[in-house]
């Protein structure tokens, strides 16, 4: 499978004050947070310059016209009541013109383009691929046709959704690779240690 027939479904939140990393916010202050996720974003982005693959953009609540990175990329919006109806409704309509479709957040400083093109490769011989992050979650996943159930009735932002997640996948037969562990950037103590981290 070349990298071109892999879609590369991006989800990013519109950067609004009082919207985006909440938890964050919580701790300091709403353009702090706004802050943070603007440069998680700008990390996600020079990642993606770094990955060869046909990219598509999600985005939360509207498609915005001032987005300047990433012109080649197709952009969306997300829709569905819940996390999983996004991703679900993202990979339904990327694996319409591609052979395979791998969903990342903009939450995962720490991911790589190697971890990336490894999940890219991984899709030759595997149903699924996952990057599970520490909390439980995970910061990546792909397959290579589009499984609903995977994402129906999740507890989304719980320490079980990787083990859910696994579990479903394990019961209908199918493979799955993982990925290395990574950390997700959700409160201002995991984002001091990246920031110490990269320093």
């Amino acid at each position: 499978m070349e990298k071109s027939e892999i879609a590369l479904v991006v989800f990013l939140k519109n950067a609004i004050a009082g919207k985006v990393k909440t938890r964050i916010a919580a701790t300091t202050d709403d353009r702090t947070a706004l802050e943070v996720y603007s440069e998680l974003t700008k990390r996600t982005i020079e990642l993606i310059y770094q990955l060869e693959a046909s990219t598509y953009l999600y985005f939360s609540d509207h498609i915005p016209h001032d987005f300047e990175a990433l012109k080649e990329a197709v952009k969306r919006l997300q829709y569905g009541h819940d996390l999983g109806a996004r991703m679900s409704g993202a990979i339904s309509e990327c694996l319409s013109d591609h052979r395979a479709a791998v969903i990342i957040g903009s939450d995962c400083p720490y991911l790589t383009s190697e971890i990336v093109d490894k999940a890219f490769l991984k899709l030759n011989e595997v149903d699924f691929v996952i990057g599970p992050a520490c909390d439980g979650g995970y910061y990546l996943i792909g397959m290579r046709a589009h499984h609903p159930d995977i994402f129906e009735n999740i507890e989304w932002s719980t320490s079980n959704v990787l083990r859910e997640t696994i579990n479903r996948i394990k019961n209908s037969g199918y493979s799955y690779h993982l990925l290395p562990e990574l950390e997700d950037i959700d409160s201002w103590e995991q984002w001091i240690k990246y920031k110490i981290h990269i320093s």
